[in-house]
């Protein structure tokens, strides 16, 4: 069954589309190494003299984690959306859906 024949919405299924197909794309592989790096070079407190530059790190950390776990969070939300449309009870996690760019 690929994505065209599940979700209903058009439009709801054009964006979960977009971001599976983002998500098996070499730019978000290279992006999340980045952030994967970022993230080990900031996740310190060493550094921060002043309570505002630790809430500035917070902030930042808190960015690159909600980037980090983006793919996850789609994957279960779009896995929750299959078990609600197929009248099944809602389960966390599942399996990943990412596509190659040009596939289905």
């Amino acid at each position: 069954m690929s994505i065209h024949d599940t979700l209903q919405d058009p439009a709801l299924r054009q964006y979960y589309e977009a971001l599976f197909a983002m998500y098996g794309s070499p730019g978000w592989k290279k992006l999340m190494e980045d952030v994967d790096y970022l993230i080990e070079q900031n996740d310190r407190v060493s550094g921060v003299d002043t309570a505002e530059q630790l809430w500035f790190r917070k902030g930042e950390l808190n960015q690159m984690l909600w980037l980090q776990n983006n793919q996850a969070m789609v994957e279960a939300a779009y896995k929750e959306l299959l078990d609600k449309q197929d009248g099944e009870e809602p389960t966390t996690g599942g399996v990943a859906k990412v596509v190659e760019p040009g596939r289905e």
